[in-house]
């Protein structure tokens, strides 16, 4: 039986209302007793811990996409940066790419944008995590988790990501949450190398690990654990990687609670 469960939040643990529904929360408080869970998310610390806090039971919180990990009692266990030269890169070309693209820009606890943009701060009305607006000159040099890079499509953002690459190489970490969000932080972080920095401190295996996920930012996570498990809305490119992976229903209809009963507690039934 696997001891840990971990979770992505948008589009795998938390609805079409960027919510944690009842019946999710209802699962994870009667199994928590025996299992821990771990929420692994790309939104930063200052955000993601708003939904861990609704559960109300004790959890690591892996954030940023693994740039940084938190204990249960909010303490710093990992943390990775981009660098200064790094971010100067990022910030000229979201210059660059002005017209078709929005930089974001994260610290632990803080969200810088270009310009507004209230369709992307929707996603963040429960938890009450706001952006700031800044000038590529003015954004933060320093506790800079990640940078991204939000437009209409993945084919919009293409471009961006070939000049990134070509420009930074292995220097940074690329990875889409969404088709439409690709994200950089620096080089090794991912949320599987989160993990496994964290897996020591548990004790454990990533045999023991359950996880979910529905973006190509869980890949590596998935990939790391013992049972990984696709959102049934999961991205197309993210099932075509890892077709073998079980997958559950989608995150509108509780698909990470619907498992979690299933293989846990025995009550299967028909979708």
């Amino acid at each position: 039986m696997y001891r840990i469960v971990v979770t992505d939040l948008d589009g795998t643990l938390l609805n079409q209302e960027h919510a944690i529904s009842e019946t999710s929360r209802a699962m994870f408080r009667q199994l928590s007793g025996g299992i821990r869970f771990i929420m692994a998310t790309g939104r930063p610390w200052g955000d993601a811990r708003y939904f861990r806090d609704q559960l109300d039971i004790p959890m690591y919180l892996i954030s940023s996409n693994g740039a940084r990990v938190h204990s249960p009692e909010d303490d710093v266990l990992v943390s990775h940066d981009l660098s200064p030269d790094l971010l100067s890169v990022l910030y000229a070309l979201s210059e660059q790419f002005a017209d078709d693209t929005l930089m974001s820009v994260n610290q632990e606890d803080r969200w810088f944008v270009i310009r507004a943009f209230p369709e992307l701060a929707e996603y963040h009305r429960d938890s009450g995590f706001t952006y700031q607006v800044s000038t590529a000159a003015d954004m933060p040099r320093m506790g800079v988790c990640k940078v991204f890079f939000n437009a209409r499509s993945r084919e919009c953002l293409l471009p961006l990501e070939a000049i990134i690459k070509s420009q930074l190489g292995d220097r940074v970490s690329i990875t889409w949450s969404s088709p439409g969000c690709l994200e950089i932080m620096t080089a090794g972080v991912n949320k599987g190398q989160a993990l496994a920095e964290l897996l020591p401190r548990l004790h454990a295996r990533p045999g023991d690990i359950m996880a979910f996920g529905d973006g190509l930012n869980d890949l590596e996570m998935l990939t790391l654990a013992g049972r990984g498990v696709c959102m049934q809305n999961a991205d197309p490119l993210l099932k075509a990687r890892l077709p073998s992976l079980d997958t559950t229903l989608s995150n509108h209809e509780h698909g990470v609670a619907r498992y979690l009963r299933d293989y846990y507690l025995g009550e299967r039934t028909t979708a």
